[in-house]
């Protein structure tokens, strides 16, 4: 559930989260992002998956989606970002979205890593 990831990352319930996880300055201060892994897209919220044959409409969201994780945790997030950009380069990222949101929509560039 949304309203509890950033409590499960500081609990230690969770060690990162990857589920449309909005990088922005309130969760910025409760847990690090790692990422953003998904660059700008229209996304449209339906009601259930078999609603989404195809994406269009407002977009809920101006920010990138990143992967939470502990807010000081700067050894992991280096581990997540390294692996990110590993995928990125060999191609694997653009495979995986091809797989996926490919099936509707252009494959865009990776985005660019926030390491700071």
């Amino acid at each position: 559930m949304s309203s509890v990831r950033e409590d499960s990352i500081a609990n230690g319930t969770a060690d990162i989260i990857v589920a449309t996880y909005t990088i922005n300055v309130t969760r910025n201060e409760k847990v690090s992002f790692a990422g953003p892994y998904c660059p700008e897209a229209e996304v449209v919220p339906f009601g259930q998956y078999s609603d989404c044959l195809e994406v269009r409409g407002e977009q809920f969201t101006d920010g990138p989606y990143g992967i939470g994780l502990a807010k000081d945790d700067t050894d992991f997030r280096t581990f997540i970002n390294d692996v990110l950009e590993k995928i990125f380069e060999d191609g694997r990222w653009a495979e995986a979205w091809e797989a996926t949101a490919g099936t509707v929509l252009p494959t865009p560039e990776p985005p660019a890593l926030d390491r700071s």
